[in-house]
C-alpha cells in the first residue's frame, strides 16, 4: 500500500537512472538478522519509492518495482543492474508505476502491474505486462482491466497470470495465448475510509496452483477462488497482503480491524492497523494473530522452510515471526519510510525489502529455532 499516489509519480522518469547507489556494509552475524546491504534504487527527495520485489526461483535475479514508470532486474551476487524496464506508450507514460512484479517458474519471463494513479481512472497503461528476464524487452501486453494494476502473480506452472485491480476485479490470463480466461468480480465497490490509497486488489496462487486467494485493499475482504472453474470458495475478513505458506496449509494477511490517525491522509481520515492474521486453508479458521506492528500492514512473506513470516509496515519496521508460536523473533527497523514488500531468497537465508525510502535491504536471515 501507498499515499500521495498522485503526487509522487508526477517525476521525471529519468531521475530512476540516474540516481542509484549501493552501500555495502559489515559482515553477516549468525545469531540474529543483520543487515547486509542497502541498495539506493530511488533518491529520497523525490518521495517516490519501491512498489515490489520479487527473486527469479534460482536466486539470483532480483525485480524491483518502482513508481518512476521504471522495473529493474539486479544480479544478487554482484548487486549490479542487469535490466531496465520502461513504459512507452506514446500517450503518456509519465505517472505510471510498476505495481508489482513476479516470475515465472522457470525464470524466463517476469510480469509486471501496470497503471496510472487514481487520478487517472481509465489509461491505456493500465496493463499487465510479460518481459522476456533476459533481453529485458516487453513480449505482450495483456489488455482488460479498467484501473490500474496492482498485483500479479504466476501460477506454480508458469501457464496462468493472475491480476489484481483498481476496477475492483481479479482476472486470470492464459499465457502461451495471452487470452483473458477468467473475471472474477467477488470484490464489492464500497466507499472506503483510506482516502487516496490505491484501491487495488492483492493476488497470490497456493503452491499446487488450484487456490487463488485476492486481499481486497478496501473492504477488509480476502476471498479464495477456484481457479479451474473461477467460482468462489470462501471470504475471509482479512485485509490487503496474502501470502501462502509453502505447504498450502495456511494463509497470511494484513488486517483492518482497527484504525489509527495517519498523517498521510487528509485531516479526518484514519488508516487501518492491526495484527498480521494466519488461517487455516482447509477450515477457513483465524488461527493466529501477530500483533506487534504500530501502523498498516503492507506486505507478507513466508520462508522457503514455512517456519518464518515476514511482514511489512508503514511503521517502517520488517518483523520476523515465528509461524508455531505466533512470536515475533525480530523487529528490523533500517528503513526511514514505509516497507512496501518483503521478499526470501528461495535458500531462504537472505530477506530483501523494499521501501517508499527508495532503498532495497538486503538481511540474512538465521535459521528458524
Amino acid at each position: 500500500m501507498k499515499t500521495n499516489v498522485g503526487r509522487r509519480q508526477r517525476v521525471m522518469v529519468w531521475l530512476g537512472v540516474a540516481c542509484l547507489g549501493l552501500v555495502p556494509l559489515g559482515p553477516l552475524s549468525a545469531q540474529e538478522p543483520k543487515l547486509r546491504a542497502s541498495l539506493q534504487v530511488i533518491p529520497r527527495p523525490e518521495h517516490v519509492g519501491v512498489n515490489a520485489l520479487a527473486y527469479r526461483p534460482d536466486g539470483k535475479a532480483l525485480a524491483i518495482a518502482a513508481s518512476m514508470n521504471t522495473m529493474t532486474i539486479w544480479d544478487t551476487a554482484t548487486l549490479k543492474s542487469t535490466a531496465t524496464m520502461f513504459n512507452t506508450d506514446p500517450v503518456s507514460s509519465l505517472g505510471v508505476s510498476f505495481w508489482s512484479v513476479a516470475f515465472s517458474s522457470d525464470g524466463k519471463t517476469v510480469a509486471s502491474a501496470n497503471g496510472h494513479s487514481l487520478e487517472v481512472p481509465v489509461s491505456p497503461n493500465d496493463t499487465v505486462q510479460l518481459w522476456d528476464t533476459g533481453t529485458g524487452k516487453k513480449i505482450a501486453t495483456l489488455e482488460g482491466h479498467t484501473n490500474f494494476v496492482m498485483s500479479v502473480a504466476f501460477s506454480p506452472d508458469g501457464k496462468t497470470v493472475a491480476s489484481g485491480s483498481g476496477d475492483r476485479t481479479v482476472r486470470l490470463w492464459d499465457v502461451a495465448s495471452r487470452k483473458n480466461t477468467a473475471i472474477l468480480k467477488g470484490h464489492s465497490d464500497i466507499p472506503t475510509p483510506f482516502g487516496s490509497l490505491p484501491r487495488g486488489i492483492s493476488v497470490t496462487f497456493s503452491p499446487d496452483g488450484k487456490t487463488l486467494a485476492s486481499g481486497d485493499n478496501d473492504t477488509n475482504i480476502v476471498k479464495l477462488w477456484d481457479v479451474a472453474t473461477g467460482k468462489e470458495l470462501a471470504t475471509l475478513n482479512g485485509w490487503g497482503p496474502v501470502a501462502f505458506s509453502p505447504d498450502g496449509k495456511t494463509l497470511a494477511s494484513g488486517s483492518g480491524r482497527e484504525l489509527a490517525p495517519s498523517p498521510d491522509l487528509p485531516s479526518g481520515k484514519k488508516l487501518a492497523t492491526g495484527p498480521v492474521l494466519l488461517w487455516d486453508v482447509a477450515t477457513r479458521k483465524n488461527i493466529a494473530k501477530l500483533e506487534g506492528h504500530t501502523h498498516l500492514v503492507s506486505c507478507v512473506a513466508f520462508s522457503p522452510d514455512g517456519k518464518t513470516l515476514a511482514s511489512g509496515s508503514a511503521d517502517n519496521t520488517v518483523r520476523l515471526w515465528n509461524v508455531s508460536t505466533g512470536k515475533s523473533t525480530a523487529t528490523l527497523k533500517d528503513h526511514a519510510d514505509w516497507v512496501s514488500s518483503v521478499a526470501f531468497s528461495p535458500d531462504g537465508k537472505t530477506l530483501a525489502s523494499g521501501s517508499r525510502d527508495g532503498t532495497i535491504k538486503f538481511w540474512d536471515v538465521p535459521p528458524a529455532k
